[in-house]
C-alpha cells in the first residue's frame, strides 16, 4: 500500500509494518458486510434498509399490536411508514449512560435521523407525479429535491454523531458510556414494568408563564447594530441586537441616518435579514395595481430608503444582484457553515426624512415568523397609512387603492398575527428546556406514566427530552387523508422535524464544555455547529412542507385532505385489538379521552414505558388537541445561488 513514502510488495508489510494487501481487502470486506448488506424483499419494496422485522405484517414483528397511522393502513406505503416508525420508537428508547449529555442526545438522535431518512426513502420509492399538482415548488421534482436533501444531510449527521460515540478520547474520558435499549423482550409484548422512575416529572412547571422579553423598545446608542440569532425564544427563534433588551426588539431609528446591521456572528447562519413595510416581506401576499397576487415588496433602495447588502465589505449593485446586493447575499446563507463563516455579512439602511411611512419591519428571508418592528423618528411622511403600498411600479394616492388594501391597519394586523402565531409567551417548562409549545396548562399532564428514557433519577435534560418525545409520538399519529402520499408524509415529518429541533435546543440549553473531550470536531464549538444545522435546516423544511399543505392549488385538487390526529378521532377503519396484558393504570391526575384502541407498549426495563406507540402513549392518556401551528401567510422559497446554495451541503 502507498503509506508515507514506502510501498510494500503485494502481501508483504511496508516500512510501517502495515497495512498489507490482505488488510486492505479486509477493510473493504468489512465495509461491504457492515454498510451494504443484502436487502429483504420488504426493504426492497419500501426503499429502506433493516426495517423488515419492524413491519406490521411480519410474524415476529417487534411492534405487534402497535399502530402508527390510522385510516386505511392496508397499502404498501402505509405499511412501510409504520415499520420505520416502529423501528425509531424502539431504537430511541435508550438508557442514559455516560457523563456527557451529548451521549444521550446522539443515541436518541441517530435513530431519529435514521427514521427521517427512511421516511424520505419510502416517499421517494412510492410517489408518482399524480401526488403533486405541479408548478413552481409544487411538483415531483421539488419534492424529490427535498427528499434528497433530508437523506443526504441527516445521513452525514448520523455519521458525525456515530464517530463521536466511537471516539477513543470520549470513551476514555467516561463521556460515552454504554448503549443499552430499554426493551427486554422481542417482540415487545407483556405488561410494562413501571417500578422504577417517577410518574410525574414536570406537572408543577407547566402552568406558570415565563418572563422572556420580546418586542421591547430600543433606541440604539450608535449606528452599528450587531444582529444575533436566539434559538430559544420561539419555534423559529428570533433576532437579538447587542445593547437592546430581549428578542426581536422594536428599533427606534432616526431618519437620514445610515445604520449598519452586522450579521457576521455565527448564529446568523441561515438567517439573512430583510426589510419591508409589511411584516414578513416576501413571506406575505400583496397585490399589484392590476390585482395580481404576488410577494409583498421589500425595501431595496426605493420607498424612501437606501439599502445595500455587503459580502466581505463589497455590495454587488449589478442587475444580477437585484441592484442592491440581496440576490447574492441571501443565497450565501444556504451554504455550509464553514464556508459561510469564512466571509463577513452586513446590511446598511438609511431611511430618508421623505420616506412615506414611519413604520417598517425587519425579518428573516428564510424563516417566516421572525419579524420585528422598526419605528422611524424625525421623518415627515406624506401619509400615515400604507394606502396603497407601492405595489408594482405604480404609486397610489392617499386614499384606498382600487383593491382597498393594504391599509396601515391591515399592515398592523399582519404584524400582530405574526407575533401572536410565531412569538408566543413561553411557559416555565419551555423556558427551562429551551423549547416552544411543548406543554400548555391544558395538556401538560397528558403524558404522566409515559417514559421515553430509562433513568431512575431524571435530570432537567432527561425530563425535557421525555416531554418532547411524548409530543412527537402523539403528533405523528395521523389519519391517512388526501389523494397525495406527500400529504401523509408531510403530516408525519413536520412533528418529526419539530422534535429534532427541540432536541437540539435542549442540548444547546443544557450542555457545557465538560460534555466534550476537546479537539477537532470534538468540542463545544463543533456541537454548536451541529445543533445550528439541525435547527435551521429542519425548520426551513417544516415551513416548506407546511406551505405545501396550505397551498390552495393542492387543496382544490383533493391532494391534501384533512389533518386528523389519531387521538382526537378514532377511525372506524383503524380499530385493532390491544394486547390484554398491556393496560397500565393511568395517573389519577391525567385527563382521559377517546384514545385509539391499539395500545401495547411493554417489555420495558426499569420503568421505561418508552412511549413507543404513536396512537398509544400508555394507558389511554390523551393530549387535548395539541397541534403544531405553523403560521405562514405565504411561504416563499428562498433564492439560491447557482450550484452552491444547496441544503444538501448544510453540514456544520
Amino acid at each position: 500500500m502507498f503509506i508515507g513514502n514506502g510501498r510494500g510488495a503485494a502481501g508483504a508489510y511496508n516500512e510501517f509494518g502495515q497495512p498489507t494487501q490482505a488488510d486492505a481487502i479486509a477493510v473493504y470486506t468489512n465495509i461491504v458486510n457492515t454498510d451494504q448488506p443484502p436487502l429483504s424483499a420488504f426493504d426492497e419494496s419500501c426503499g429502506t434498509s433493516a426495517a423488515s422485522t419492524y413491519s406490521p405484517t411480519e410474524a415476529n414483528a417487534k411492534c405487534q399490536g402497535m399502530h402508527f397511522l390510522c385510516g386505511d393502513t392496508s397499502t404498501d406505503y402505509a405499511k412501510c411508514l409504520q415499520s420505520v416508525d416502529c423501528k425509531m420508537h424502539h431504537d430511541m428508547a435508550v438508557a442514559k449512560s455516560g457523563m456527557s449529555e451529548f451521549a444521550t442526545f446522539a443515541r436518541q438522535m441517530i435513530p431519529h435521523h435514521q427514521n427521517a431518512v427512511a421516511m424520505a426513502k419510502v416517499q421517494s420509492k412510492h410517489q408518482t407525479a399524480a401526488d403533486y399538482a405541479g408548478g413552481e415548488d409544487n411538483d415531483m421534482e421539488w419534492a424529490s429535491n427535498l427528499l434528497q436533501s433530508m437523506i443526504n444531510v441527516q445521513n452525514a449527521q448520523i455519521q458525525s454523531m456515530s464517530a463521536w460515540l466511537e471516539n477513543p478520547d470520549n470513551i476514555a474520558a467516561g463521556l460515552v458510556g454504554n448503549t443499552t435499549n430499554c426493551y427486554t423482550s422481542d417482540p415487545i409484548t407483556g405488561t410494562p414494568n413501571t417500578a422504577r422512575g417517577p410518574t410525574t416529572v414536570w406537572g408543577s412547571l407547566a402552568p406558570a408563564m415565563g418572563k422572556a422579553l420580546t418586542n421591547v423598545d430600543c433606541t440604539p446608542s450608535g449606528t452599528n447594530l450587531t444582529l444575533k440569532w436566539d434559538a430559544f425564544s420561539s419555534e423559529w427563534g428570533g433576532y437579538t441586537v447587542d445593547g437592546c433588551i430581549g428578542v426581536n426588539p422594536t428599533l427606534k431609528l432616526n431618519a437620514g441616518t445610515t445604520y449598519t446591521f452586522d450579521q457576521s456572528d455565527p448564529s446568523n447562519w441561515y438567517h439573512p435579514v430583510g426589510f419591508a413595510y409589511i411584516a414578513g416581506g416576501a413571506h406575505e401576499t400583496c397585490y399589484n395595481m392590476a390585482g395580481a397576487e404576488g410577494e409583498c415588496p421589500e425595501l431595496g433602495g426605493d420607498f424612501g430608503s437606501k439599502i445595500l447588502y455587503y459580502i466581505d465589505n463589497v455590495a454587488n449593485t449589478s442587475e444580477a444582484g437585484g441592484g442592491f446586493g440581496l440576490d447574492f447575499y441571501e443565497p450565501d446563507f444556504f451554504n455550509s457553515q464553514d464556508w459561510w463563516g469564512g466571509r463577513t455579512y452586513k446590511v446598511t439602511l438609511e431611511v430618508q426624512a421623505s420616506a412615506p411611512h414611519t413604520t417598517m419591519y425587519y425579518f428573516c428571508h428564510i424563516h417566516s415568523g421572525m419579524s420585528a418592528k422598526i419605528e422611524i423618528q424625525n421623518a415627515a411622511p406624506d401619509s400615515p397609512e400604507i394606502n396603497p403600498m407601492f405595489i408594482g411600479s405604480s404609486r397610489g394616492s392617499n386614499s384606498n387603492n382600487e383593491f382597498g388594501q393594504p391599509t396601515q391597519a391591515l399592515a398592523v394586523d399582519v404584524y400582530t398575527n405574526i407575533v401572536a402565531q410565531n412569538q408566543p409567551a413561553l411557559n416555565i417548562f419551555d423556558e427551562t428546556c429551551g423549547t416552544s409549545s411543548t406543554f400548555t396548562p391544558a395538556d401538560y399532564a397528558s403524558c404522566q406514566n409515559s417514559h421515553f428514557l430509562c433513568d431512575a433519577s431524571p435530570s432537567t435534560f432527561d425530563t425535557c427530552l421525555q416531554a418532547i418525545d411524548c409530543k412527537m409520538h402523539r403528533d405523528m399519529a395521523v389519519e391517512i387523508s388526501g389523494d397525495s402520499k406527500f400529504a401523509t408524509f408531510a403530516r408525519q415529518m413536520i412533528p418529526h422535524h419539530a422534535n429534532a429541533v427541540n432536541m437540539a435546543k435542549i442540548l444547546s440549553k443544557t450542555q457545557t464544555a465538560a460534555d466534550y473531550a476537546g479537539g477537532e470536531n470534538n468540542d463545544l464549538a463543533w456541537a454548536n455547529g451541529l445543533i445550528r444545522s439541525i435547527i435551521n435546516v429542519q425548520n426551513a423544511q417544516i415551513q416548506s412542507m407546511s406551505a405545501w399543505l396550505e397551498n390552495p392549488v393542492n387543496i382544490a385538487a383533493g391532494l391534501v385532505g384533512n389533518t386528523i390526529n389519531c387521538y382526537d378521532t378514532a377511525s372506524p377503519t383503524a380499530s385493532p385489538t390491544a394486547s390484554p396484558t398491556a393496560s397500565p393504570t393511568a395517573s389519577p391526575t391525567a385527563s382521559p379521552g377517546p384514545a385509539p384502541t391499539s395500545c401495547s407498549s411493554s417489555g420495558l426495563e426499569g420503568g421505561a414505558v418508552a412511549g413507543v406507540a404513536i396512537g398509544c402513549l400508555i394507558g389511554g392518556i390523551i393530549l387535548g388537541a395539541v397541534v403544531i401551528k405553523v403560521f405562514m401567510s405565504k411561504p416563499q422559497p428562498a433564492r439560491k445561488a447557482d450550484g452552491k446554495a444547496d441544503e444538501a451541503n448544510n453540514q456544520p
